[in-house]
């Protein structure tokens, strides 16, 4: 019996931490569908979320179906940018800036 206490905790801990995930996960869809951001900002959101969540959840295949689906997210806004023929900045500053294009500037998640 002390042996199965031991196996639930991390166990717990993994499902908070798959909750978290999906809850973010949630929160870059709705950043994704803002009109305020360009593609290369709404790439950055899938790409900051793939960053914060690249731990493997032993406990859940669900993590594995998120981030399938961000990276998916993530290279239809780089696709996209570069099929409407703007080719991606080399300049870095530009890059960790985003546009304000005179809209109420949205601040980026950071996961």
């Amino acid at each position: 019996m002390i042996r199965l206490y031991r196996n639930e905790r991390p166990a717990n801990r993994w499902a908070q931490w798959q909750a978290r995930m999906e809850e973010n996960f949630q929160k870059a869809e709705e950043y994704e569908k803002t009109s305020e951001l360009n593609a290369k900002e709404k790439a950055r959101v899938w790409v900051s979320f793939l960053s914060s969540y690249d731990a493997d959840n032993p406990y859940s295949t669900e993590d594995n179906a998120l981030k399938k689906t961000a990276q998916e997210r993530r290279n239809y806004w780089i696709n996209i940018k570069t099929s409407l023929g703007k080719k991606p900045s080399s300049d870095s500053q530009s890059a960790a800036k985003p546009q304000h294009r005179g809209k109420r500037v949205i601040p980026l998640p950071s996961f």
